[in-house]
């Protein structure tokens, strides 16, 4: 029971810290296993890139693979992240690229602050 008590109060406190927040920050989420293997190259070539297996199937040096899969992701995530960037300012977002690309937004009853979009301030 006691536990039961102190999770319902940090859940409480979470959610509570969470709702006064004039901004909320989102990561731009890129995925080579599951989003790009599979769907954008066969994942026999995968396979042989990561593991050495199915190179047979993918018709392809283990060396080979890597190759195609390393360029190709490449490529793909480059679409991946212009798709957010466009996605985040569309949406009055703020985008920040870097090793993890972000789009800040400004929460309900917040707007930016300056063109510059500093900081969200309470409307």
């Amino acid at each position: 029971m006691k536990k039961i008590i102190i999770l319902m109060i940090l859940m409480c406190t979470v959610l509570l810290t969470a709702c006064g927040m004039s901004s909320r920050e989102v990561e731009y989420k890129s995925d080579l296993r599951s989003g790009y293997c599979g769907i954008e190259v066969p994942a026999e070539v995968c396979r042989c890139a990561f593991h050495g297996l199915n190179c047979d199937k993918a018709e392809m040096t283990e060396e080979q693979a890597s190759k195609k899969v390393d360029t190709g992701f490449a490529e793909w995530d480059e679409e991946g992240i212009a798709n957010f960037k466009e996605n985040c300012e569309s949406n009055n977002g703020k985008f920040e690229s870097g090793k993890t690309p972000t789009c800040t937004y400004c929460n309900r009853g917040y707007d930016w602050e300056t063109p510059e979009k500093k900081d969200c301030e309470e409307i």
